[in-house]
């Protein structure tokens, strides 16, 4: 054992002036006395003062001894050497995707993980700074740069789970920013490998990977669809399993109508093969369909899909126009929506219009527009919502920078337009994109919420453009109808992705609960113009209630290729400097013990005061059990 202030033991020259106190008595005036029968007493008490007496056991002064014994090696801070991490600061990042749910680990890699990084700590010196961050769907500093142990081991032990894949990309981000202020810093990583890596980054400290995960052992259910005929006959459910493992399987394939089974079929799997089934002949009346891998993997979110039934009744959607088979082609791909063409002529006769959205192709009607979602599309003047002030020749596109609901997932940065309509961007509106000439800027698509109705307006006609001939067109009329359905594109059962749930509501729709399926419940939601999203979404079945009694379903199924590949990986290209993964090397370290004894003092202080103290305490206990009526 080895003493960081050997200098404290300098404080053991108090332990004989203890023992002093106990042998130097008073000198008191000797008398003589005719009988010492009634002095005996005394006797006694002059024999404990005298001088130089021998020594007696005296627990008093044992008890204060062991007191000074116990602060004087806790002010020495003894310690002893031991193997732990280099560096004077580490950092700790614990992947929490969802992947690190596996349980090829008992009970799953992420406690493994935990369980890793508590016994690290424990190791590293008493002067190491260290700081824990997660990185799952998103990143968290649980602590930062703290020498307290034991709240360093309470954030680790709050570590939870995350329904998510990982990108480790901002959690690198922070940690080499902490490290350039912390030199000689150690960033360690614990995860199963499968996490977004980012493809260019300069990471300051010294960058350490440990693997967790033993096997890859698991099947996935990765599309369950449920289609129903106008007919109402020969509806069909469509899944699809793939075996991500590096062995052949045999998985059973079980289909629920509404709690019930009604289907199953045996699937062999290939090493990463993917096996489908078509089922027939399902009841119109279905409402939830449910798909089930039966027998065990060793990561079980996936082993499970949901889809509903008849409560997809989709959108309906009006289309005015002269002719465009681009777009008509473009409604015909958008599942679940039933599309009716019209003329303008035709538009003007009808009566009665009933439709849950209705597209103005290059016409503008002349009575009052409808109160219900609309799309224009080169609008040829003004109408209540916007004013036409004139044309723009060859703008050039400028997306928006923002999250855009319209911009979701495509790219318009090679659109060309020949001419658009300009339109001075209304107050209520956002513009998704701007069209810029030489001399002005003009909104070319935009949207917004006035007088209560949502409204979208592309301001060039297709013709005009090579829109059309895009990828990006038919993503984008779908990301429209989506925003501008009351309840989505697909009707108020939306089936969405894992870990972010976004729910279609009417407008207007206050005070949402949310049962979860779990049980859990979210009360009183407000929506933002109609769409509620929550984040870190379970998989399962949600019950979605406003209003009193209007209620739908919707869903979550976890379907994600990167979380549902566990297996491991061993090494992980991760820097430019650094072409492997790279080992912690253990070098010496302090592994301080003060704390057990700076304990042991103050107990040993707390008893020598209830043995000076005995004869009181004892008298005051006897007064306070004498009931209240005696009297002495």
């Amino acid at each position: 054992m080895n003493f960081l202030t050997p200098a404290a033991f300098f404080l053991s020259l108090l332990l004989p002036l203890i023992v002093l106190m106990y042998l130097l008595k008073l000198r008191r005036q000797e008398q003589q006395v005719s009988s010492t029968f009634l002095w005996q007493r005394m006797v006694r008490d002059i024999e404990a003062n005298a001088p130089w007496q021998r020594l007696k056991r005296n627990l008093l002064m044992i008890l204060q001894l062991l007191f000074l014994i116990a602060l004087i090696i806790a002010v020495a801070q003894p310690y002893f050497w031991t193997q732990g991490v280099s560096g004077n600061s580490v950092i700790i990042i614990i992947d929490t995707s969802a992947s690190m749910g596996a349980k090829d680990i008992p009970p799953s890699r992420l406690e493994a993980a935990k369980d890793q990084a508590l016994r690290m700590v424990e190791e590293f010196g008493e002067d190491t700074r260290v700081t824990v961050i997660t990185a799952g769907y998103q990143t968290e500093v649980l602590v930062s740069s703290s020498q307290d142990r034991h709240l360093v081991q309470q954030a680790i032990n709050r570590v939870s789970l995350s329904m998510g894949e990982s990108d480790l990309t901002t959690a690198l981000q922070l940690s080499s920013a902490i490290a350039s202020r912390q030199p000689d810093t150690e960033i360690i990583l614990l995860s199963d490998g499968q996490i977004t890596l980012p493809e260019h980054i300069t990471l300051n400290g010294n960058f350490h990977y440990y693997p967790l995960g033993i096997n890859d052992n698991n099947q996935a259910i990765s599309i369950l669809n449920y289609t129903m005929n106008p007919s109402g006959e020969n509806n069909t459910v469509f899944a699809q399993v793939i075996n991500y493992a590096a062995e052949p399987v045999t998985r059973r394939l079980e289909i629920y109508i509404d709690g019930n089974l009604f289907d199953a079929v045996e699937l062999s799997l290939a090493p990463g093969a993917k096996e489908n089934y078509l089922g027939d002949s399902y009841p119109q009346e279905t409402e939830i369909i449910e798909a089930r891998l039966a027998g065990e993997d060793s990561f079980a979110y996936d082993d499970q899909a949901w889809t509903l039934g008849n409560q997809a009744t989709g959108s309906s959607i009006t289309l005015v126009t002269e002719g465009n088979r681009f777009l008509e082609t473009a409604l015909r791909l958008l599942p679940g929506v039933s599309t009716e063409t019209i003329t303008p002529v035709g538009f003007e006769q009808a009566e009665n219009l009933v439709t849950d959205i209705i597209i103005f192709d290059g016409y503008i009607p002349s009575s009052n527009l409808p109160a219900i979602p609309s799309l224009f599309i080169g609008p040829p003047s003004s109408t209540e919502f916007f004013t036409v002030i004139g044309q723009i020749n060859q703008p050039t596109p400028r997306p928006s920078l923002s999250d855009d609901p319209l911009l979701e997932n495509i790219s318009l940065a090679e659109l060309h337009v020949l001419q658009a309509t300009q339109i001075p961007l209304p107050d209520w509106a956002h513009a998704s994109v701007l069209g810029e000439t030489e001399d002005t800027s003009s909104p070319l698509i935009f949207y917004g919420n006035p007088l209560g109705e949502k409204v979208a307006v592309i301001s060039f006609r297709l013709q005009n453009s090579d829109l059309p001939l895009q990828v990006a067109f038919p993503l984008l009329i779908s990301n429209m109808i989506n925003w501008l359905a009351p309840q989505g594109i697909s009707g108020p059962s939306a089936q969405s992705g894992f870990a972010t749930l976004e729910i279609s509501l009417p407008l207007g729709a206050q005070n949402v609960d949310i049962t979860q399926p779990d049980g859990s419940k979210l009360t009183n939601l407000q929506p933002d113009q109609g769409k509620l999203v929550l984040e870190a979404a379970l998989p399962g079945i949600y019950t979605v209630n406003w209003g009193g009694d209007e209620q739908q379903l919707a869903v979550v199924n976890f379907i994600s290729s990167q979380e549902s590949q566990i297996s491991p990986l061993d090494n992980l290209p991760l820097l430019a400097q650094s072409d492997s993964v790279s080992e912690l090397q253990d070098v010496d370290a302090r592994k301080f013990i003060w704390r057990p004894f700076a304990i042991g003092a103050l107990i040993l202080l707390m008893i020598e005061w209830f043995v000076y103290h005995r004869g009181t305490l004892s008298r005051l206990w006897q007064a306070a059990r004498k009931p209240q009526g005696d009297t002495l």
